[in-house]
């Protein structure tokens, strides 16, 4: 269903944004799929009532076609031993493809409840339990320190949220990539314009 606004509730503090003022990444997505939006309202002008700073989309659903999934893993160089994470899987797409064809142990992590049990049926339907696992959970609650590969297709203003995790949590030498939203600070060790219209960017983490 169509968004017009994006209301916020916080407390006695109410503010609603027209979808036009919001950043053209989040009107795109927010028109294409649904979403979860984090609003910060700032409470210092009293006399206005509200005033909305921030408007961030963490993890829209919206999936990477197949051969940009494949891409994304052949980028990373997965392969068996690897333990991948998927943050904002969706329907758990690149989590089977990881585990299916690359051998690779495999985790999805994702909070709509609805998704869930999609990516949870798709991977029963392949008998992928074993190395695949789709976690019900907000990403940033979540241990990545056993992660070799994360894999994300965010927002630019979700990848900056969530850098400080990745810098801490993750061992030297494990890769990120991520689909079309660059992480700000990092410097990209390979950057892939294919398949066309597609941007994908490989981190390493401790050469960045």
């Amino acid at each position: 269903m169509p968004y017009n606004a994006v209301t916020y509730r916080s407390g006695q503090f109410t503010a609603e944004l027209s979808l036009k003022l919001l950043p053209a990444e989040l009107q795109f997505r927010l028109l294409s799929e649904s979403l979860i939006v984090h609003a910060y309202i700032c409470e210092s002008e009293l006399r206005l009532g509200v005033q909305v700073c921030e408007i961030l989309s963490v993890a829209p659903f919206v999936s990477s076609p197949e051969e940009v999934v494949r891409k994304m893993l052949d980028m990373a160089q997965l392969r068996k031993g690897d333990v991948l994470f998927d943050l904002g899987c969706g329907d758990g797409r690149i989590v089977i493809m990881a585990a299916k064809d690359y051998s690779a142990k495999a985790f999805g992590v994702e909070i709509r409840e609805d998704l869930v049990a999609t990516a949870r049926e798709r991977v029963k339907s392949l008998e992928l339990e074993r190395e695949a696992q789709i976690i019900q959970a907000d990403f940033f609650e979540i241990d990545l320190s056993r992660a070799s590969v994360v894999t994300l297709y965010l927002t630019t203003s979700g990848n900056e949220r969530l850098k400080p995790k990745l810098e801490k949590e993750l061992r030297p030498y494990s890769r990120v990539v991520s689909h079309d939203f660059s992480i700000t600070g990092w410097k990209p060790i390979e950057v892939s314009e294919e398949p066309h219209g597609h941007t994908i960017y490989l981190y390493r983490i401790g050469t960045h």
